[in-house]
């Protein structure tokens, strides 16, 4: 086996891994239908989901946030509350409830780029 492909495997399942989360997480963002907001009749109007975005740090390092105003200021209270409100978590939630589908993603991404490269 070529151990200097290992680096570069590690990178391309992390990433697969993270753009999975990020499309995930838009999916079920602003409204998932298990915990519908306060007034349901608001109008939605995607800034949330237009606003998630990954952004690669470095080759093991990745961020998924939220980018634009106005949803990067009422983001953390969706997520984590406020005095007023409780937590309607959309990043954090759905990552601990997917562990299991994430850890397939990057193996099945790892496997696929040791089979290709070595």
């Amino acid at each position: 086996m070529n151990w200097s492909v290992i680096p570069n495997a590690m990178e391309f399942a992390l990433t697969d891994a993270v753009s999975f989360l990020t499309d995930r997480i838009i999916k079920i963002t602003p409204r998932d239908p298990k915990r519908p907001p306060k007034d349901p009749s608001q109008k939605v109007t995607g800034n949330l989901k237009r606003s998630i975005k990954m952004n690669k740090l470095n080759n093991t390092k990745f961020e998924i946030w939220v980018q634009k105003w106005p949803a990067n200021k009422y983001a953390s209270y969706l997520e984590f509350g406020t005095s007023k409100m409780k937590s309607r978590s959309f990043l954090r939630k759905w990552l601990y409830d997917n562990q299991k589908k994430v850890k397939k993603v990057m193996k099945d991404s790892l496997k696929m780029f040791i089979n290709k490269y070595t």
